[in-house]
């Protein structure tokens, strides 16, 4: 029993350790998650507060447009108004003066009113501002969709680039019709088959190339440009692969690859 104490008290001590790597994991996690988070309703809050000012705005346009349409009316009513008061103060006037000549003479101009506008035909009527809230919750709800399904790819984009591997291709598994850059990030089909030595590592039917770096657990994620390519394969594969006859890639045989090609992209 004596002798079993030191292995159960190293046996804790691992535990603790455990329990606090897998705390600090989850407190990295949790950091990261909250920052994506705000992040995301950052967005969100800035789509709102758009929609916000621009219904602010269409409000406050037809409030402008208004209030200048009942200044012009109020111009040209007070216009009016002091044209009528200018004659009939006129008209007093000469109906005291003694000379009858120029009476005579200034009634001709003063018999016929001003011209003015007949204003029981004229209907002010401010805009109706029903249906304008409506309007910009409804386009709101149609950005947020869009914008949530951006921002859930971007999310989603964010959390798994934290397992990125960086990974080279391995010149030993090439297929001889390819060709590879120096650093091993780059490959391109040839066309014509180079003579090489043999390789049980290298593929001599199908036109693949594996990486040199291999993953046995875990999470990982990287990156793969294309250029110029109608069909490609793109995926990862069980060590122990066929590399010399002519494999379906599925599953069954080690296979788990996206292909694309002209009728669109399968897994």
């Amino acid at each position: 029993m004596e002798a079993e104490v030191p292995q159960m008290i190293q046996e804790r001590k691992q535990k603790i350790k455990e329990i606090t790597d897998t705390v600090e994991l989850s407190s990295k996690d949790a950091d990261r998650e909250i920052a994506i988070g705000g992040q995301v309703f950052t967005a969100l809050i800035g789509c709102v507060e758009k929609c916000r000012d621009e219904f602010n705005q269409t409000v406050q346009e037809k409030l402008k447009s208004t209030e200048k349409q009942a200044d012009d009316l109020i111009k040209e009513l007070e216009q009016e108004i002091e044209d009528l008061t200018n004659r009939s103060s006129e008209v007093k006037r000469l109906s005291h003066t003694e000379d009858h000549l120029h009476f005579l003479q200034a009634f001709r101009s003063l018999k016929d009113p001003p011209p003015t506008r007949d204003w029981t035909t004229v209907e002010f009527r401010p805009p109706s501002y029903v249906g304008t809230l409506r309007r910009s919750l409804d386009q709101l709800e149609e950005t947020l969709n869009m914008e949530m399904e951006k921002l859930r790819e971007a999310a989603e984009l964010k959390r798994v680039q934290q397992y990125e591997v960086d990974v080279t291709l391995d010149p030993d598994t090439a297929h001889p019709r390819l060709i590879l850059s120096e650093d091993g990030k780059q490959v391109h089909d040839g066309g014509v088959e180079k003579t090489l030595s043999d390789n049980p590592k290298r593929f001599t039917r199908k036109i693949h190339v594996l990486t040199s770096q291999s993953f046995s657990s875990g999470r990982f994620y990287f990156e793969v440009q294309v250029k110029d390519k109608t069909q490609w394969y793109l995926g990862v594969v069980r060590e122990s692969i066929n590399r010399i006859g002519e494999t379906k890639g599925t599953p069954k045989t080690g296979h788990w690859t996206l292909l694309f090609n002209k009728d669109g992209l399968f897994f």
